[in-house]
């Protein structure tokens, strides 16, 4: 399994930058569009388009990352108040439905992608094919398919989960968030 693990690192890092060179395409092309609007009176043809198709996407790799990081939502006052040994057992229930229902909707959403780019539909304003919007869904649950497997695996053999700090900026110490506060930085 440590192969995967590799992979999936791997995959979490150029994931994380992705979305985050995606949220800075997403806030450039709304804000000139704004301000193409209001201080030249024309708009971008497609940039509307463009920002909602990237949001898909990033909806779905972020939720591949909030798999692997254990981040997504979760209702957990029945875990808390259960033993080790039951916890360990809901991880698991979790992680095997979870590998489940993803690897269904990459399917359904493989099936859907394949039959929009066949259908040659091109997206409104932009020259693209309308299968580019719809092939986030199973890229995204292809990838939340194998990092549930992969958090199952974590569970049975007791492996690190990465977490969410893995992803964020370094963290200050107190030294120097006082430093950067005087001024001394």
């Amino acid at each position: 399994m440590r192969w995967l693990e590799v992979a999936l690192r791997q995959t979490d890092k150029t994931a994380a930058f992705v979305l985050g060179l995606m949220l800075v395409v997403i806030t450039l092309i709304l804000f000139i569009n704004a301000m193409a609007r209001y201080f030249v009176g024309i708009a971008i043809v497609g940039g509307e388009e463009l920002a909602r198709c990237l949001m898909v996407w990033m909806t779905f790799l972020g939720s591949y990352l909030l798999v692997r990081t254990q981040g997504h939502i979760a209702i957990d006052v029945l875990s808390l108040v259960l033993g080790p040994q039951v916890q360990n057992t809901l991880k698991i229930l979790i992680s095997v439905l979870g590998v489940v229902i993803s690897a269904y909707f990459f399917w359904l959403g493989l099936e859907l992608t394949t039959r929009i780019f066949g259908s040659g539909q091109r997206m409104s304003s932009l020259p693209l094919a309308r299968g580019w919007f719809y092939l986030a869904v199973p890229v995204g649950m292809g990838l939340m398919s194998v990092a549930f497997v992969q958090t199952l695996a974590a569970t049975l053999t007791g492996l690190k989960q990465p977490v969410i700090a893995d992803f964020s900026l370094p963290q200050q110490t107190n030294t120097q968030a006082e430093a950067v506060q005087e001024g001394n930085v």
